[in-house]
């Protein structure tokens, strides 16, 4: 629902990534916003999101179209390895708007 004069408000996670050269394909995490939704669920830099609630995610612009398709404050999973170990993360998501 589009107002006149009223900001959009997009989700919101908080990451910049990339796409790693070998091994599983992902979004490598190489920044992490202070303060932001990802940084509060506890994504570290150098995380691979594999999954965004449920959906599997192989490169950056996969991941940004899966936080588009959500509203802030929606809480979803996001799948990760950190080194040799699986992990789930719970994150609610912020408002980028």
């Amino acid at each position: 629902l589009l107002v006149a004069g009223e900001p959009i408000e997009t989700a919101f996670l908080g990451i910049s990534g990339t796409e790693p050269t070998q091994g599983e394909a992902g979004v490598l995490i190489t920044g992490v916003s202070a303060g932001s939704p990802a940084d509060a669920a506890g994504i570290l830099v150098g995380d691979l999101i594999t999954v965004f609630d449920g959906n599997r995610v192989e490169t950056i612009v996969d991941l940004a179209a899966e936080v588009r398709n959500h509203q802030p404050g929606d809480q979803v999973t996001v799948h990760l390895s950190r080194g040799d170990r699986e992990l789930d993360l719970e994150v609610t998501l912020g408002t980028n708007g």
